[in-house]
């Protein structure tokens, strides 16, 4: 992820002990965008520390949303509880939540038995009652793609975005 928020150790610390989390080490992820992650290690096992760059209501229906795939037993990441039962707390002024690290890799090409195991997620996700809290609009739905277009950041994106802008919208 890029890094918007540059935490101390003292920072870190502090966020571990709000868990009971003995640190052996800790690492900025990189890649992605929106917001700062960092991996926290400790001898059993490895987190998410995710400091958000979004205002505190989306934080809380993100929150609202994982809490309601977890109870309809959906496969997504688990937010973890701080000793005092909090989910996110603030660090610098920004929101933060920590969940399990899932090893894994990003896969471009999906196969067949991929493919279905996507299908049968999607078709178990649309079983899910749609809360009243989720937004209408998605922050990097349709009506932000011309914002991205023609920056000349990666022209290869901006082409299929172009593309793909033009196939959903002459449907």
């Amino acid at each position: 992820m890029a890094q918007y928020s540059k935490l101390t150790v003292d920072d870190i610390l502090k966020i571990a002990g709000r868990y009971n989390l003995i640190l052996i080490g800790y690492e900025l992820i990189e890649g992605g965008a929106g917001n700062t992650s960092y991996l926290l290690k400790t001898m059993e096992y490895q987190y998410v520390l995710t400091v958000f760059e979004i205002e505190h209501k989306r934080v809380v229906n993100l929150c609202q949303l994982l809490d309601l795939l977890e109870k309809h037993d959906f496969p997504t990441t688990r937010i973890e509880k701080m000793k005092n039962g909090d989910e996110i707390a603030i660090v610098q002024r920004k929101y933060f939540m920590l969940k399990p690290f899932i090893v894994g890799e990003v896969v471009r090409n999906l196969d067949e038995n991929m493919e279905r195991q996507v299908g049968e997620a999607i078709a178990k996700l649309h079983q899910i009652p749609t809360p009243e809290y989720l937004p209408n609009r998605h922050s990097y739905g349709l009506e932000t793609f011309p914002h991205i277009l023609d920056q000349g950041i990666n022209l290869e994106y901006e082409t299929w975005l172009r593309l793909t802008t033009i196939r959903i919208t002459h449907r």
